[in-house]
């Protein structure tokens, strides 16, 4: 298995992809003719950018044209013991609409053309992958795209464009509200509050290990109801760990408040207490102002501060790709 192992926690090498769905204002997408079918502009995101910068560009090799990504329509993680992927799926228009898509002419090993197509035209085409279709239509039909901002990131100091994996760490923060809209802080031994945060251990999929943030100490089982933001930091050097910071939101319900140890001990490390607002929790003298992003500090609760409710995500924004797209057949409106 190819592993690395970072302070104990299991680290595998992921391969993360950008998609980029092309739409015009006539309803039209755009499509790239492969040598091995008919797909839309996508490829391996290279090592030291964000999906962003990766989207862009194959955009711009694939298809010849810049773009303007317009939001997201779908993640995909997919973790694994020896590897793992993540896609980002986006919804993109052109950056200058004088611009032409690439021609015959400017073929090459990989791709024969880019052109304008409308769904139905790819029934009767050779598709590199279904999912072309299913994807074209969920655009077409999707009454809320969610903000490009929901994935950022900051492009590495080192961009390899012959490398196209990385080791990664993976992180959450659950921002826990209750009925009355107070935010819940977790204390550790040294008496220090953070958002409830955790490093994942090993390879798991990101919602359910926000579930479980806190069953160990509590038992309780998080019902996951938004997604706020996903932070991806490309590795340094090739010698380094990235790490991908996803920020999920929980309500617990107050018949659950009981479960909450309000003092740690030798056998319960955390405590929990409810901050009226943010404010109240950033500004407690015993607010953990060292702590990191990935680690509810400061940064994490200006993160939520800036996130307006009506930008919070549903949750299933991200999942496994093969759940992904039966997520995306049974909600679009079928073509005629």
């Amino acid at each position: 298995i190819n592993m690395q192992r970072a302070k104990g926690r299991e680290v595998v090498p992921m391969t993360l992809i950008a998609l980029v769905v092309i739409k015009g204002n006539d309803g039209r997408f755009v499509a790239t003719h492969e040598v091995d079918g008919w797909y839309l502009p996508a490829g391996r995101v290279d090592f030291g950018e964000t999906f962003a910068t990766g989207a862009r560009r194959e955009a711009r090799e694939e298809a010849g044209v810049h773009v303007n990504l317009l939001g997201l329509l779908r993640i995909d993680h997919t973790p694994g013991m020896g590897s793992g992927r993540m896609r980002a799926i986006y919804l993109a228009e052109f950056d200058d609409t004088k611009e032409h898509l690439r021609t015959v002419e400017q073929a090459d090993h990989e791709i024969i053309e880019a052109t304008w197509v409308n769904i139905n035209e790819l029934y009767n085409k050779t598709l590199r992958s279904k999912e072309v279709i299913t994807l074209f239509k969920y655009a077409s039909t999707a009454t809320r795209v969610h903000p490009v901002n929901v994935l950022t990131g900051t492009d590495g100091p080192l961009v390899n464009n012959s490398k196209v994996s990385s080791f990664l760490i993976f992180s959450i923060t659950v921002v826990i509200t209750d009925p009355e809209g107070r935010y819940l802080g977790r204390r550790t031994a040294d008496g220090k509050w953070t958002m409830p945060s955790m490093v994942l251990p090993r390879p798991m999929q990101l919602q359910t290990a926000a579930s479980m943030l806190l069953t160990t100490d509590t038992r309780i089982t998080l019902d996951i109801t938004a997604l706020l933001r996903i932070h991806h930091t490309p590795p340094e050097s090739e010698e380094e760990t990235g790490r991908v910071h996803t920020i999920f939101a929980a309500c617990l319900p107050t018949e659950q408040h009981s479960a909450l140890p309000e003092d740690p001990s030798p056998s319960q490390p955390y405590a929990y207490r409810w901050f009226a607002d943010l404010a109240c929790f950033q500004n407690d003298p015993d607010f953990d102002t060292s702590a990191s992003f990935h680690c509810g500090g400061p940064q994490t609760l200006q993160t939520v501060a800036e996130i307006p409710r009506h930008d919070w995500c549903d949750p299933a924004l991200i999942g496994l790709e093969s759940q992904n797209l039966v997520f995306l057949s049974n909600i679009h409106t079928p073509t005629a």
